[in-house]
């Protein structure tokens, strides 16, 4: 492999768990420095890990959940797998999933 100078690159803002597999990112128009991050999750490992979306805090590099309920995991099986978040301009967000075939709305509560 090449040798490089690691102190010439940014280091990552948050680490996620092996296979959780982040696949999708929007930042949150409503909170200064917070993106949420779509992970489709594990599928091939003996503990699942992921089906979920996260909020990282990019400032403190926290991830915390957001929402989460596609995994069982008492039972280790999924029903839904979380793929990208878009962010709309009312305050919404779109996420996808992949595995129901669906697309679910989240609005702010009014």
């Amino acid at each position: 492999g090449q040798e490089g100078d690691c102190e010439k690159y940014s280091k990552p803002v948050a680490l996620f768990t092996p296979h959780s597999a982040p696949l999708g990112m929007a930042f949150m128009s409503d909170r200064d420095n917070k993106v949420l991050v779509a992970r489709h999750g594990s599928w091939n490992r003996s503990k699942k890990s992921g089906y979920d979306v996260v909020q990282v805090d990019t400032k403190t590099g926290k991830v915390s959940s957001f929402i989460s309920g596609w995994l069982n995991k008492d039972e280790n099986e999924a029903w839904g797998r979380p793929v990208d978040v878009l962010a709309l301009k009312d305050g919404s967000y779109l996420i996808s999933d992949d595995m129901a075939g669906a697309v679910y709305k989240l609005s702010p509560k009014k």
